[in-house]
């Protein structure tokens, strides 16, 4: 087991032929694969590691644990992505003892995925990731392939808030590349907040 975080010279070492860059002005590392994979595309994490679990994902292959805690999923190919996206955060919390957040960063997730779904395009992944810092920080992001930014809404308006209420939830900001965009919602360990305001709650349920 590796005793560091993913380097760039240990995934172009393991994949050496992919296209593995990091991009300055969106700040997500990116990877191309080579043309002879049945269904290649662009893939893109805000973390080396993130970046890793999606190429060993499109591969097939288990990826080591690392000590920083982070994971990645591809979405676009599940019938139920918003369903499987809250499982599978809740199991990476559940499995790195940080219950805690669990509440939070599955409505937030859910948000942020229906969102994906309902107005963007392939390719859907997303990234779970702790922030290393004097206090942790859960990073959410869910990266799509449209480049249409969120509108925002105005109170008359009938749905489309999933951002507004992932904000209350966490700092959320918009990063759009030349591919499509990256919504990042970073949530404070909850001792260090206010509650969320009322009615602000989770509308996505399981089904």
């Amino acid at each position: 087991m590796s005793e560091s975080p993913v380097s760039l010279e240990d995934l172009t070492g393991r994949f050496p032929r992919w296209l593995i860059w990091h991009g300055r002005s969106t700040g997500l590392w990116s990877a191309l694969p080579p043309r002879e994979l049945p269904k290649p595309r662009l893939l893109q994490s805000a973390s080396l590691d993130g970046l890793a679990a999606l190429i060993s994902h499109a591969l097939g292959r288990p990826l080591p644990a690392t000590p920083t805690p982070s994971a990645s999923w591809c979405l676009e190919e599940e019938s139920w992505p918003v369903r499987a996206a809250r499982r599978a955060v809740a199991d990476a919390l559940d499995a790195w003892h940080l219950e805690r957040w669990r509440d939070d960063a599955l409505t937030v997730t859910s948000e942020l995925v229906t969102n994906a779904v309902s107005h963007s395009r392939p390719p859907i992944a997303l990234t779970l990731a702790v922030m290393p810092g004097p206090q942790p920080r859960l990073l959410i992001e869910v990266t799509d392939g449209s480049p249409d930014l969120p509108v925002p809404r105005s109170p008359g308006d009938h749905g489309g808030f999933g951002l507004t209420i992932a904000n209350s939830y966490a700092e959320v900001t918009v990063v759009p590349h030349g591919h499509g965009k990256a919504v990042r919602a970073v949530l404070d360990w909850p001792d260090q907040r206010l509650p969320p305001a009322p009615g602000s709650g989770d509308a996505n349920a399981d089904q």
